[in-house]
């Protein structure tokens, strides 16, 4: 009786143990979908370029991958021409258009559409997208790492101060986007078979399951001590 409840315990420690931290899926309310693709709100997650590569190489984010406590699982790391695509929808929709649309073939350090002026498709992107930071001048940022390329990220902003408004939207892998700097943001998407926005209950289960198998061993260990005569 004693050996039987002490391999429950046993099996319920290692089933714990075995188990992987738990992660929630992104909700709805961190969601935007842009011309039939879902996003993630980019100010979700934080860290080195490396970090987000270790979860997602190669931008495909595996079965029990996670970021913090976001499940990424289904979700895939967007490149520069998947965030390119994005905000050239938005620039299009502001009468943006030829040469001032993004080029992927020519994102590195350069910038693209820079208007001198509040730029309307800044206020669109901004109406859909949360900031991810402000730099050392006033105004919207929002930037995060892409795939593919270490370290490189993708920006768009708006800054203001005394002497002009910039609306810029741009890539850069310079050495300010080196993938041992920490920054917040990321570009994730998915597209017509997104994961879901509510937990299953399978790894609640399982660790009920675990808690079960524990508290049996401890009351039939504790039954065995007590008709043996020691101590509880």
């Amino acid at each position: 009786m004693k050996v039987l409840g002490k391999l429950l315990a046993f099996i319920a420690m290692a089933l714990l143990l075995a188990l992987p931290a738990w992660s929630i899926p992104i909700p709805e309310a961190q969601r935007v979908t842009v011309n039939g693709v879902t996003w993630a709100q980019p100010n979700l997650f934080g860290g080195t370029w490396g970090k987000f590569d270790a979860q997602c190489p190669d931008g495909l984010c595996a079965i029990g991958s996670s970021l913090g406590t976001w499940d990424m699982t289904g979700w895939t790391w967007a490149g520069p021409d998947d965030v390119a695509a994005l905000i050239n929808y938005y620039l299009a929709n502001s009468g943006v258009g030829g040469s001032d649309l993004l080029d992927p073939a020519n994102l590195n350090d350069s910038y693209v559409t820079v208007e001198y002026a509040p730029a309307p498709w800044i206020a669109a992107i901004a109406k859909d997208f949360r900031r991810t930071g402000y730099d050392h001048t006033a105004g919207y940022y929002l930037w995060g790492w892409v795939a593919q390329i270490p370290g490189q990220r993708y920006m768009v902003y708006a800054q203001s101060a005394p002497e002009f408004w910039q609306s810029t939207a741009r890539s850069s892998s310079s050495a300010s986007g080196s993938p041992d700097r920490v920054e917040t943001g990321a570009w994730f998407f998915c597209t017509d078979d997104c994961p879901p926005t509510e937990s299953v209950a399978a790894p609640g289960v399982l660790h009920l399951v675990a808690l079960a198998l524990a508290a049996l061993g401890w009351g039939r260990s504790r039954r065995a001590r007590l008709l043996s005569g020691g101590p509880c």
